[in-house]
């Protein structure tokens, strides 16, 4: 039996960092940059990078929960996830230094968050091939 795609993140060295649940997160991401996963009922629902550090991502998350004011599909999908699951959880993993490839820049947590979208097709990303938000409605 194949791992479910939860144990593939983490077999990859993601750490679940804490839950969302309403406008709280029980849990303190590190402040290094990184990618991140949120996941409702065992299914990857979304991949993000942060630049700026997954602390600070978390942050802005709680923000828009408590102000709702974003414009970003994803808000809304996590304020409807929210209501209607158990939590979101937020899987995250700290990358590399960027690097380099034959003279060129690499960006090591865009390349990563790229590569993750095409591999697990998460349906809030608009990169995704899924439906959005009908998907967690079903």
């Amino acid at each position: 039996m194949s791992p479910s795609k939860i144990e593939r993140l983490q077999n990859a060295g993601f750490v679940h960092s804490g839950t969302f649940r309403g406008q709280f997160f029980d849990g303190e991401p590190p402040e290094s940059a990184g990618v991140y996963a949120f996941v409702v009922a065992d299914e990857v629902m979304y991949i993000g990078a942060a630049q700026k550090g997954l602390r600070h991502r978390k942050n802005s998350y709680l923000r828009n929960q408590a102000h709702g004011r974003s414009t970003r599909p994803v808000h809304a999908k996590l304020a409807y996830a929210l209501k209607h699951s158990d939590g979101v959880h937020m899987f995250v993993a700290i990358v590399p230094k960027d690097g380099e490839w034959n003279g060129l820049p690499v960006n090591t947590i865009a390349g990563l968050e790229e590569g993750l979208i095409r591999e697990f097709k998460p349906v809030w990303n608009r990169r995704g091939l899924g439906v959005g938000l009908k998907q967690i409605q079903n």
